[in-house]
């Protein structure tokens, strides 16, 4: 408690500082317990005088995107919670956009559509922000990130600015992308911006290409409840998508309390009113379990587990 108070008495940015903050208000799954602090910094430098404050401070911290890949404990989580989402402006100049972390995938797409440019548009109806999506490498559609993806503006372990450029030309692999896997992961590196290279495409088809990627998504099933989008990653293992090993195995509508795996798409759990996020992860786990038993082999989640969940 002494380490938040001398934090609070010395944080002075304009952005947003709350104690106690739920953070089912800030997750797409709409769960989650309070975090000890939570912060929304209005720029990148303000983001960075957090950071800092914070490791001044001994508080533990974390960066959020748009919380859509997380899954948050009810006992909340321990010290302070840096919220990106006001750190979002976009630019372009030529074929290139630069966004900062905070800018949502859809704000990104459709940008770059009115613009003509094509390249991000397979990532239209995804819930989150730029941070997150360069982060996880995010993938769909046949196409990801990491292939247009040019530079990221980053702070490092010791909390200095970092720039990674990526050769496009070198191939994904090269650069330390793979699938749904970023050089970000397993580092306590924050991206606070991201510069993609377009290309020219005729916007009306970038258009079409949008609606369809969105009414797929409805017809999967990601609008009908507050999720967090696929729950478990491909392997090819399997030689099918996890949504159909998990559909095999009858987990289409499994419930627990208010938490349940969806009746369209069974790599999706829904929260259908209270569900609590114990509730999410022992359903997660009753299919990682199922599909060990079956398969010899476990399920990854996409999704990041965040907060006190052994309390």
């Amino acid at each position: 408690m002494k380490k938040v108070r001398e934090f609070l008495e010395k944080i002075n940015i304009r952005g947003v500082v709350r104690e106690q903050e739920s953070m089912a208000l800030h997750t797409s799954f709409q769960v989650g317990g309070p975090a000890d602090l939570y912060v929304e910094p209005l720029s990148v430098e303000e983001c960075i005088e957090t950071i800092r404050l914070a490791h001044a401070c001994s508080l533990p911290w974390i960066v959020l995107g748009a919380g859509s890949n997380v899954l948050v404990a009810d006992a909340g989580i321990e010290g302070v919670v840096i919220s990106t989402v006001r750190m979002c402006a976009i630019s372009m100049e030529g074929t290139s956009l630069t966004a900062q972390a905070g800018a949502t995938v859809d704000s990104v797409v459709e940008k770059s559509c009115r613009a003509g440019l094509g390249g991000l548009e397979f990532l239209a109806g995804m819930p989150g922000s730029i941070g997150g999506a360069v982060w996880m490498n995010a993938r769909c559609y046949g196409a990801e990130v990491s292939e247009v993806l040019f530079r990221v503006t980053y702070l490092d372990a010791a909390l200095e600015l970092q720039t990674l450029q990526v050769d496009l030309a070198s191939g994904k692999d090269a650069n330390g992308f793979g699938y749904k896997k970023s050089p970000f992961q397993g580092k306590p590196w924050v991206i606070l911006d991201a510069t993609f290279q377009l290309s020219p495409e005729d916007p009306a088809v970038l258009e079409e290409k949008i609606h369809q990627y969105r009414k797929d998504r409805e017809k999967k099933g990601h609008y009908l409840a507050p999720s967090a989008g696929s729950v478990f990653k491909n392997d090819r293992f399997f030689g099918a998508p996890a949504g159909v090993i998990l559909d095999r195995l009858g987990f289409k509508g499994l419930r627990l309390g208010d938490a349940e795996v969806s009746p369209l798409h069974a790599n999706i759990i829904l929260n259908r009113g209270t569900a609590c996020a114990r509730d999410i992860r022992t359903l997660i786990e009753q299919m990682q379990e199922a599909v060990q038993k079956a398969y010899g082999r476990t399920l990854e989640p996409e999704i990041l587990f965040l907060g006190r969940w052994d309390s």
